[in-house]
């Protein structure tokens, strides 16, 4: 009888052990508003990523594209991780600089496409990991709230 009684204890262990402790967490939804609206028509709306971990070049900071709104909302992907590789030249030595969800992640949104030189976040820092989904009303929200998944498309 004993023997039973532990073995349950054991699969758990088991199956505790297989699960990867490195894997970048889950991608998360972020609804955006388009505060922008009136009868004649909404602006489009740029949605970036700005990571807290940021290389240090001369080429401006490191975003990426989260998408865009063109209507009244959308449902936007963040992704679960990203990398940002830098090839030292002449060496070829190679530098990445690894962001997951778990980490901290500025929004930028504007009226006009964002590069890297440009872009500057709109919004304060939040983990995207903490929430299933995030929304945020632009340009009347400056902090992305929690909220349920969205359907991204």
């Amino acid at each position: 009888m004993r023997t039973l009684r532990v073995l349950p204890a054991l699969v758990s262990v088991w199956v505790a052990a297989c699960r990867s402790t490195t894997a970048p967490p889950p991608p998360v939804t972020l609804f955006v508003q388009n505060g922008s609206c009136t009868p004649a028509g909404c602006d489009t709306v740029y949605v970036a990523g700005v990571p807290n971990k940021q290389p240090n070049t001369p080429g401006g900071i490191w975003i990426f594209d989260l998408g865009t709104v063109t209507g009244r909302s959308a449902c936007l992907l963040i992704p679960a991780s990203r990398t940002f590789r830098i090839i030292a030249q002449p060496s070829g030595h190679e530098t990445r600089i690894e962001w997951t969800t778990a980490d901290t992640l500025f929004l930028g949104l504007t009226r006009i496409p964002m590069s890297r030189m440009d872009a500057m976040p709109t919004a304060p820092g939040f983990s995207p990991a903490a929430a299933a989904g995030w929304s945020i009303v632009y340009p009347t929200d400056s902090v992305p709230a929690p909220t349920a998944s969205c359907q991204a498309g």
